[in-house]
C-alpha cells in the first residue's frame, strides 16, 4: 500500500512538471513547476501572484542567496524586483547553508500587477550567490499576461517610470560628470545612458501593446464590443503568424443575464466564409477573473486564442468573431478586424 501510495505521488509530481528553456549562464535546475501551466507558454494574470517551485542541487557550499529575474521583450530586457531578496528565506523543507550537492526547492513568488499590458514575455530566473557571483540555476518561460487592461493608467506608469530614470541620470551626472570619448568619430555614450535609453524604449514598446485595437462593427446591427485588445497589434490589418496563436481580450457587456455562451468565427478570404471551430467552446471558461452567469449590464473580458497552423497559405483574411448565447441564440457582441498571414 505505501508503495502504491509512493507511486502515486511520483506520478503527480511528474505530470505537474513545466517544461523550461536552459541558460547559457549557468546550471539548469532539476524540475520546476509553474502553478497552473505544464506547458508554454504560461499564462500569468493581471492581480495574482505568479507561482513557481524550482528543484534544484547546490553547486557548492552556500550560505547567502538572492533571486535574479530578467523579462525580455521586443529584443529589450528589465530587471524585476522579487519581493523577497533573501532567496535562503523562500526555501522549502530546507535551509541555508546548503552544503555542496543537497537537494533544496525554491519558491518563487511573483505579483502580476495590473497595470502589465497583455504582452508575450520571455522571463528568466536565476538564484545567484551573493557570496560569489556565482549561477546557483538558471532558467526561462516563455509567458503572457492577460487581464484588463487600463491604458491609461501604464501610460501614466511608463511616464513615471521614464522621468524617475531622466531625473536619476541627470543627479548621476551632477555628481559624476561621464565624459564621452571618441572612437572613430563616433561618441560612445556612458554606460548608464545606455541603459535608460534601453530602459525607456522597452517601457514604451510595452505601453504601445496595452493600446486597444481598432476594428469593424457587424453589419446586422450587433453590439460591438467596449474595447479589443489583439496582442501586438493597434492598427489592422494585424500579422497572423503562422504556427502561433491569434491572442485578444475583448471587453463586452450583455444585455441580459448570460449563463452560457460559445464563440463563433468565421474567416473571411476572397469573399467566402469559412467557420472556424476554437478549442474551447465553451466561452464562459475564457473569461478572465470572472465566470457564468454574468449579470446584466456587468462588463466581462474574454481570452481569444485561435491557432495560426504552419500549413495555412499566405492570404489577406477577415476574422469575424461572435460570442453567442448558448441557451437563446441571441448574438452577445460581435466585431470584424482585417490581418494577413505571414
Amino acid at each position: 500500500m505505501a508503495l502504491r501510495y509512493l507511486l502515486v505521488a511520483l506520478l503527480a509530481s511528474s505530470a505537474a512538471a513545466t517544461t523550461v528553456n536552459t541558460c547559457s549562464s549557468g546550471p539548469a535546475p532539476y524540475d520546476v513547476r509553474v502553478k497552473g501551466c505544464d506547458a508554454q507558454p504560461c499564462v500569468l494574470h493581471h492581480g495574482t501572484n505568479a507561482e513557481a517551485e524550482v528543484d534544484f542541487s547546490a553547486v557548492h557550499d552556500i550560505s547567502h542567496m538572492k533571486p535574479q529575474v530578467r523579462a525580455t521583450v521586443f529584443g529589450g530586457t528589465v530587471e524585476f524586483q522579487v519581493p523577497e531578496q533573501n532567496a535562503c528565506n523562500s526555501l522549502l523543507n530546507s535551509a541555508c547553508p546548503l552544503e555542496e550537492g543537497d537537494m533544496a526547492t525554491y519558491q518563487l513568488i511573483l505579483p502580476i500587477e495590473d497595470y502589465i499590458p497583455s504582452v508575450d514575455v520571455n522571463v528568466e530566473l536565476s538564484l545567484i550567490d551573493t557570496d560569489t557571483n556565482d549561477v546557483v540555476f538558471c532558467f526561462s518561460v516563455d509567458t503572457q499576461s492577460s487581464g484588463r487592461q487600463h491604458s491609461l493608467k501604464w501610460a501614466k506608469v511608463i511616464r513615471s517610470n521614464i522621468k524617475c530614470t531622466i531625473v536619476q541620470q541627470a543627479e548621476r551626472d551632477r555628481a559624476y560628470p561621464p565624459a564621452a570619448t571618441v572612437h572613430h568619430s563616433a561618441v560612445s555614450y556612458p554606460r548608464m545612458l545606455r541603459k535608460m535609453l534601453l530602459r525607456v524604449v522597452v517601457l514604451l514598446s510595452l505601453a504601445l501593446s496595452a493600446l486597444a485595437t481598432t476594428f469593424d462593427e457587424c453589419p446586422n446591427g450587433e453590439t460591438p464590443p467596449v474595447e479589443l485588445r489583439v496582442f501586438n497589434c493597434t492598427e489592422p490589418p494585424c500579422n497572423f503568424v503562422r504556427g502561433k496563436d491569434i491572442s485578444a481580450e475583448v471587453d463586452f457587456v450583455p444585455d441580459h443575464e448570460i449563463t452560457r455562451m460559445k464563440p463563433h468565427v468565421q474567416a473571411v478570404v476572397l469573399g467566402l466564409a469559412v467557420n472556424y471551430t476554437l478549442p474551447q467552446r465553451n466561452a464562459c471558461k475564457s473569461l478572465i477573473d470572472q465566470e457564468c452567469p454574468l449579470p446584466k449590464g456587468e462588463k466581462a473580458t474574454y481570452l481569444l486564442k485561435l491557432p495560426i497552423l504552419s500549413v495555412y497559405p499566405p492570404v489577406q483574411l477577415t476574422v469575424k468573431l461572435s460570442l453567442v448565447d448558448s441557451i437563446t441564440k441571441q448574438i452577445i457582441t460581435c466585431f470584424k478586424i482585417n490581418g494577413q498571414v505571414v
